[in-house]
């Protein structure tokens, strides 16, 4: 099972039992010099938009989760920070949106990144309501 935290840019967050954290580093020594998919963090930043909005406010509350979480790595105790180093880390932060985006916010959004650790990364868009609509943001972002 693995532990996978969701937050948004409010500072609330949900947490699923996946995989017990005590289990997490016996399991990543089994596997850790491997290079399969299992051996990737993949952190999604989720904004839900509808009607009109500034770039500006989805970027700042992108950033907000991507802080947040990585606050919650920093709280972490040291044998599961040990253990999560040794994944390959990957922040996609990504706005899911009602209508068309504003040519001038699109712009904006295209050239807006969202740091985490030592990344940055391009904010993904995608309407809502498609079908496997994460799934086909995060397989075109190469983490699928």
């Amino acid at each position: 099972m693995k532990k996978v935290v969701i937050a948004n840019g409010d500072g609330g967050w949900t947490a699923r039992t996946v995989v017990e954290p005590t289990s997490l580093p016996f399991a990543l020594r089994q596997d850790k010099n491997a290079d399969t998919a299992q051996n990737c963090l993949v952190i999604v930043l989720i904004e839900l938009k509808s009607g009109t909005f500034k770039a500006s406010t989805v970027a700042n509350q992108l950033q907000g989760g991507a802080d947040y979480v990585s606050d919650i790595f920093e709280g972490l105790n040291e044998e599961v920070r040990s253990a999560l180093s040794v994944l390959k880390t990957t922040c996609v932060p990504i706005l899911f949106h009602g209508r068309g985006i504003d040519r001038a916010q699109r712009y904006k959004l295209e050239s807006a990144k969202v740091r985490f650790r030592n990344q940055r990364a391009a904010i993904k868009k995608n309407k809502c309501g498609q079908r496997r609509n994460l799934a086909e943001v995060l397989s075109n972002a190469g983490n699928l």
